[in-house]
């Protein structure tokens, strides 16, 4: 059977928007026909039926896993131990293992977030491939630039994280979309790119590493305060300072007064904090932050590529 293959960065469900129109159905028929699946599991963000796809595009399921979800992203700053198990989720269709792509889509509380794309890329893809479709690096949290061009996204009124079909049947070419507001300079905006784009790309950061470097943080900024249950946690109040509350307000960064990055239950064995909530876009920011400090606290980079 005839099906569609990716384009380069293609996130799963504008692969399957695409082979619909190729094929001449509509997308809950494709959905429910070709993958005998139910449309209420679809969404922007999510991996998608990759047994199936791997099968009808002849390509590698772990391959698409990385070139073709978000699943990379996600995963950066998770244990390997995690990140297998999530992927063996993935691979055997669990619901359990969509949980962790749900912060892509932002929140119904505070702010959904929604599909972004750039002109020039669109532009290029008619004039290459004839058709339109959405890029992953174009809907990571916090990125409203597109690097290959160097300028602003356009962001559009699809919800990034809707599963309705009415929303979830578009591409580029089908909508127009406005300029997100500047609420951070370009020099910012483009590390965070940058850096999310790396995550996406495969680079990860080991725990001890990334443990180390919050330590090293909270010991410069905590000094003498050590109540924050009553204020501001001293390090949020200078990224604030550093990024803007508007840019974290729009992007869902919260830190919940009494809590902190770095768990000591055991003195021998420091954790990740359950109660600061981490997600890779936080990840990212506070990463950007450590390393725009103005003194050396020695928070260089041990990352790694995963194969």
């Amino acid at each position: 059977m005839y099906f569609p293959r990716p384009y380069p960065d293609e996130p799963t469900l504008s692969l399957l928007i695409r082979a619909g129109r190729h094929l001449g159905l509509a997308l809950p028929k494709l959905i429910k026909d070709i993958f005998h699946a139910d449309t209420k599991s679809v969404n922007f963000n999510r991996p998608l039926y990759l047994r199936s796809i791997s099968a009808y595009t002849r390509i590698d399921q772990n391959s698409f896993l990385f070139n073709h979800t978000y699943f990379p992203y996600v995963t950066a700053f998770l244990p390997p131990r995690f990140v297998n198990e999530l992927r063996s989720g993935i691979f055997d269709g669990s619901a359990v293992a969509n949980a962790p792509y749900h912060f892509l889509g932002g929140s119904k509380q505070k702010t959904q977030f929604r599909l972004r794309f750039c002109v020039e890329c669109r532009e290029s893809d008619v004039r290459q491939y004839g058709e339109t479709y959405w890029h992953r690096r174009h809907q990571l949290p916090g990125v409203f630039m597109c690097l290959t061009h160097c300028r602003p996204l356009l962001e559009t009124d699809i919800p990034a994280g809707s599963n309705k079909m009415r929303h979830c049947n578009y591409l580029p070419a089908d909508t127009e979309g406005k300029e997100f507001p500047l609420l951070i300079d370009n020099v910012k905006m483009k590390k965070i790119a940058q850096a999310s784009i790396a995550m996406l790309d495969g680079q990860v950061v080991n725990v001890e590493t990334l443990i180390s470097r919050y330590q090293k943080l909270l010991q410069r900024f905590e000094k003498n305060e050590r109540n924050y249950r009553l204020v501001d946690h001293p390090v949020y109040v200078s990224m604030k300072s550093f990024y803007g509350e508007r840019y974290l307000a729009a992007t869902n960064f919260s830190w919940y007064r009494g809590t902190t990055l770095v768990n000591y239950g055991d003195p021998c064995a420091p954790v990740f904090s359950t109660a600061f909530r981490f997600t890779t876009f936080k990840h990212i920011l506070l990463n950007v932050f450590i390393h725009d400090l103005p003194e050396d606290l020695g928070l260089q980079a041990e990352d790694e590529r995963r194969v």
